[in-house]
């Protein structure tokens, strides 16, 4: 199906490039739902860079992946912090999501909210008093 308005080259370039920030230039000439979660996943923050953000604001990304996309698109947020100074906003109750990317937290605990370092934040005594669980396990 061809889309609705005509494509330009400068969009087209645009769009490919924001795909290869994510890793997923062999998506290009895919129907958006052909695609699996954790591409859908990445295509959706092509998307959001294809305006050039100074802020990205995930909610959620690696919700409802298998492990191997899960594993892609922590990848792919951690480099675009790293390598392209890209600030990344994540609202996540994924463990190793926040372990792996992450440097500063907040979690709200009892109704209130608390900043410090991934670290300091991921603490078993700080998750077991938060959520009643240690590394993702019930206490």
């Amino acid at each position: 199906m061809p889309p609705l308005w005509p494509v330009g080259r400068h969009r087209r370039q645009l769009a490919t490039e924001c795909l290869v920030r994510v890793g997923l230039t062999e998506a290009a000439e895919q129907p958006f739902w052909a695609l699996s979660g954790g591409q859908k996943q990445r295509v959706l923050i092509a998307r959001a860079l294809a305006v050039e953000p100074q802020l990205l604001l995930l909610d959620e990304p690696t919700a409802g992946v298998d492990p191997g996309a899960e594993a892609a698109i922590i990848d792919t947020i951690a480099r675009l912090n790293r390598d392209e100074g890209l600030t990344v906003i994540i609202v996540s109750h994924h463990l190793r999501l926040v372990r792996e990317v992450v440097r500063s937290v907040i979690l709200v605990e009892a109704g209130e909210a608390v900043k410090g370092t991934a670290a300091e934040m991921l603490s078993t005594e700080r998750l077991v008093d938060a959520f009643g669980v240690a590394g993702g396990r019930p206490s």
